[in-house]
C-alpha cells in the first residue's frame, strides 16, 4: 500500500514523509501455465526513502534491482506480496509518483520545445498558467537541465543524455515529490553520467525523493548518493550511506583492498567472489545505524560557508557522444544545481496547479497525433501515393468489367480485391503500431529506434504517469486516424470505380464507396484488436509448451531450453496471424465456394467474417434488380450475364440486403472497436 497526499507545495512538506515499504516478495512465472517455474525474484525486502535524498539501488545482474523499483512504483502488480506506505496518512494514493523508465521513450517526430510544450499543456490546465507562464515555465526548465540550445532539435537526433535530461525535462513540469529512474546512466559515457546523477543530486536537494537504479557506478558517482540500497538473489545485502559501504563490509569480516572503488568491490562481494556472504549481510543490512554518514553534518556545514566554483559543481552539459559541431557555439558554462526551479519562478507557478479536463486532454492529442500524421511520410504521402498507383493498375487490369456482360465474373473478382487490398494495407499496420518491447527485451539504439519509436511504449510511460487516461488517447487516435482511413479509401474507391466502368449514377458510387470505407475501418480495428491480444496469445502458448516440456522431462527446472522468447517477435507473429485470418475470411466470404455449397457449419462459420458481407454489399450495388441490362459486345454471340439478377442467382444472394450488410459491418466495427479498447488496457496492464 502507497500513501500520499495529493500535493506538495514547498520542500519543507515534501521532507516530512519518507517512503517505505515492508516485507515485499515477488516470483516471476514463465508463462500462464508454467507455476512450476516460478522464480524468487525478491525475498522479503524492506526499506525506506527519504525525501531531500538521492538514493542509488544497487546490485549484480538478476538481483531484483528493476523488479523492485516497478513494484516501488505501481508499473507491477501482479505477483507481489507485502506493504508500501508514503506518509503518515495511510492513504493508497499513487498520484505524487514518476516514473523514467530506462528506455527514453519520445515522440521522435517534434522537436524538445514541442513536446515539452505538450506535456506542459496535458499536465497543467490553462486556468493554472496562461499561454505566456506556460513558455516561462517550459524555458526555464530546459535552461536549468542544460537543454536549451537544443530546443528546436527533433527527439530522434538527440543523444543519449539529452535524451536521458529531456525524460527528466517533463516530468518535472508538474513538481513531483518523488521521483524513480530505471538506469539512468544507461547507455552514457563517464561525463554524460557524471552530469546526469549530479542532475539527480541537486533535485533531490530541493526536496524531492529521487530514487534510481544503477549497475557499476565510478567511485566519483558512487559517493554523491546519499543512500545506498543493495540486492542481492532478493534480499537486502545492504542499506545505507555510501560512506559507510566499506566499514559496513568491515563489519562482517570482508575488508575492501586500499585505493579499491568501494562500489566495485560491493558488487564482487554480491556476485560471490570472495564466498557467498549473503545471508550475513542480509542480517547486518537490518541495522539502521548504517544510514547516517558522520561525514554529512560537516559537508553540509562546510557547503554553506565555503562557495563552490560553478565548474567544480557540475560540468558543461556536453555529451561527448555527439558530435555535432554546430552546438559548440551555443554551449555555456553550467551554473550550480543548487538553485531550485520554483525559486527562479513568479509566485503563480509555484502554487497548486490544476489538472486540464479530459476534454482539454483529448483536443491536445488530437493536435499531436494530427502533426505526427503530417510529419510521418510513410503513414501520409508514401501511403496516399501507393493507394493511387495500385488503384490505377488495378484499373487498367480489369478494364471495362463493370459493364461488359462477358467480363462479369472478373468485375466480381475486382470486388474481392479490392477489400482485400484495403484490408490488408490498414490491417498491418494497425498490428505494427501496437508493438509493445518489454523491458527484458533487448534494447536497440541508434537509427532503428529513431524508425521504430514503439508507440505503446510511449503510451504506457505517459498514461502511469498520469498524463492522460488510456481512453483519451484511444478516443484521440481513433478521431484522428477514422478521417484519414476514409479519405484514402474514397480516393482508391473513386478511381476503381471510374475505371472499372462501373454505372454512372451518384447513388450506386455512394453505395460502393460507403461499403470499402467501412471495410478499411474494420480492418483497423481488427488490427488494434489483434496486435493488443497476441501478447495473451503468445504467453498462453508459451506458458503451455513450458509445461508440457516439463512433464516430458525434456529440460530442467528453469525451463530455458523450451522458452520461445516470444516478445521479441510480437511484430512477425502478428503480422503472420493476420495474413492466415485474412484467408478464412476470404475463403468464406461468398465468391471461391459459394454458400450453397457450404456445409451448414461452415455456413454457419461464415457469418463470422466481415468479407462475406462486404462482398455481398458491393455485388447487390452493382448487380440488384434495378440496374439496366449490361453491354454484350457485337463480336459476341451469346452472353449469359446481360441480366444483372443473373450473378445474383449464382452467387446465391437474390435475397440479399444492402442495408442489412451496411449495418452489419458498423456493428462489425463498433465491437471490434470496444474489445480493442479492452485488450489495450489489458495489455499496458500486464505489459
Amino acid at each position: 500500500m502507497i500513501s500520499t497526499r495529493h500535493r506538495f507545495g514547498t520542500a519543507e512538506e515534501m521532507v516530512e514523509s519518507p517512503f517505505e515499504w515492508y516485507d515485499l516478495r515477488e516470483k516471476e512465472p514463465h508463462g500462464r501455465y508454467g507455476d512450476a517455474l516460478k522464480k524468487t525474484v525478491l525475498n522479503g525486502v524492506s526499506g525506506r526513502f527519504q525525501s531531500g535524498e538521492l538514493t542509488a539501488i544497487m546490485g549484480p545482474s538478476g538481483a531484483g534491482k528493476s523488479s523492485l523499483l516497478n513494484i516501488l512504483t505501481g508499473y507491477t502488480t501482479h505477483g507481489v506480496k507485502g506493504t508500501l506506505a508514503f506518509g503518515s496518512s495511510g492513504s493508497t494514493n499513487r498520484k505524487l509518483c514518476s516514473y523514467i523508465l530506462q528506455e527514453d521513450y519520445l515522440q521522435p517526430l517534434f522537436t524538445v520545445h514541442e513536446i515539452m510544450l505538450m506535456a506542459c499543456d496535458l499536465k497543467v490546465s490553462s486556468d493554472s498558467l496562461n499561454r505566456s507562464e506556460k513558455l516561462r515555465l517550459v524555458d526555464k526548465i530546459l535552461e536549468t537541465l542544460q537543454l536549451s540550445y537544443c530546443k528546436q532539435t527533433r527527439c530522434a537526433s538527440l543523444s543519449g543524455g539529452q535524451r536521458k535530461r529531456l525524460s527528466i525535462a517533463l516530468e518535472l513540469i508538474d513538481n513531483p515529490p518523488i521521483l524513480f529512474l530505471d538506469e539512468p546512466t544507461t547507455g552514457l559515457d563517464s561525463s554524460s553520467s557524471l552530469y546526469t546523477i549530479k542532475l539527480l543530486q541537486g533535485l533531490a536537494r530541493e526536496g524531492r525523493t529521487i530514487v534510481c537504479t544503477i549497475h557499476q557506478p565510478s567511485a566519483t558517482v558512487y559517493e554523491m548518493f546519499d543512500h545506498v540500497y543493495v540486492l542481492a538473489e532478493g534480499h537486502c545485502v545492504y542499506q545505507g550511506s555510501a560512506l559507510n559501504t566499506v566499514p559496513y563490509l568491515s563489519s562482517v569480516g570482508l575488508h575492501c583492498p586500499a585505493y579499491h572503488n568501494a562500489a566495485d568491490y560491493l558488487l564482487e562481494v554480491t556476485n560471490k567472489e570472495y564466498g557467498n556472504f549473503t545471508k550475513a549481510l542480509a542480517k547486518a543490512a537490518t541495522d539502521p545505524s548504517w544510514r547516517h554518514s558522520p561525514l554529512a553534518p560537516v559537508v553540509d556545514r562546510l557547503a554553506a560557508v565555503v562557495p563552490v566554483p560553478a565548474a567544480l559543481v557540475c560540468p558543461p552539459a556536453y555529451d561527448s557522444n555527439h558530435n555535432d559541431a554546430i552546438y559548440q557555439g551555443h554551449r555555456k558554462e553550467v551554473e550550480p544545481l543548487t538553485v531550485t526551479v520554483e525559486q527562479q519562478l513568479p509566485a503563480k507557478m509555484n502554487q497548486q496547479q490544476r489538472k486540464p479536463s479530459e476534454l482539454a486532454k483529448l483536443l491536445i492529442l488530437m493536435k499531436r497525433s494530427n502533426i505526427q500524421l503530417y510529419r510521418d511520410w510513410t503513414v501520409t504521402h508514401l501511403k496516399l501515393f501507393v493507394h493511387i498507383v495500385c488503384a490505377v493498375v488495378i484499373g487498367l487490369l480489369f478494364g471495362d468489367s463493370g459493364i461488359n456482360a462477358t467480363k462479369s465474373i472478373s468485375n466480381v473478382a475486382s470486388f474481392m480485391v479490392h477489400i482485400l487490398y484495403l484490408w490488408y494495407t490498414t490491417l498491418m499496420p494497425g498490428v505494427l503500431k501496437c508493438a509493445y518491447r518489454r523491458q527484458d527485451a533487448p534494447q536497440e539504439r541508434g537509427a532503428e529506434q529513431e524508425r521504430d519509436p514503439y508507440e505503446m511504449n510511449i503510451l504506457k510511460k505517459e498514461s502511469f504517469n498520469r498524463w492522460y487516461k488510456i481512453r483519451t488517447y484511444f478516443v484521440a487516435s481513433m478521431l484522428t486516424s477514422l478521417p484519414v482511413q476514409i479519405f484514402f479509401s474514397i480516393v482508391y474507391a473513386s478511381i476503381v470505380y471510374a475505371m472499372t466502368s462501373q454505372p454512372c449514377e451518384l447513388e450506386r458510387y455512394l453505395m460502393f464507396t460507403a461499403v470499402l470505407v467501412l471495410n478499411t475501418i474494420v480492418a483497423d480495428g481488427f488490427g488494434l484488436f489483434l496486435g493488443t491480444f497476441l501478447n495473451e496469445i503468445m504467453d498462453c502458448l508459451n506458458g503451455f509448451a513450458v509445461y508440457v516440456c516439463l512433464r516430458l522431462g525434456v529440460v530442467g527446472l528453469d525451463g530455458k531450453s523450451c522458452l520461445c522468447r516470444t516478445n521479441r517477435h510480437h511484430q512477425q507473429n502478428g503480422t503472420f496471424i493476420g495474413a492466415i485470418m485474412t484467408c478464412f475470411m476470404f475463403v468464406f466470404c461468398g465468391f471461391l465456394i459459394m454458400f450453397s455449397h457450404m456445409s451448414d457449419a461452415m455456413r454457419g462459420v461464415s457469418y463470422l467474417s466481415s468479407h462475406r458481407y462486404s462482398f455481398e454489399a458491393l455485388v447487390l450495388t452493382a448487380y440488384d434488380d434495378s440496374r439496366s441490362d449490361l453491354v454484350c459486345p457485337k463480336d459476341e454471340m451469346y452472353c449469359h450475364y446481360v441480366k444483372a439478377n443473373t450473378i445474383l442467382r449464382e452467387l446465391g444472394i437474390v435475397s440479399g440486403n444492402y442495408l442489412f450488410n451496411v449495418v452489419t459491418l458498423v456493428v462489425h466495427f463498433v465491437a471490434i472497436k470496444v474489445v480493442g479498447f479492452w485488450t489495450l488496457k489489458r495489455k499496458l496492464k500486464m505489459g
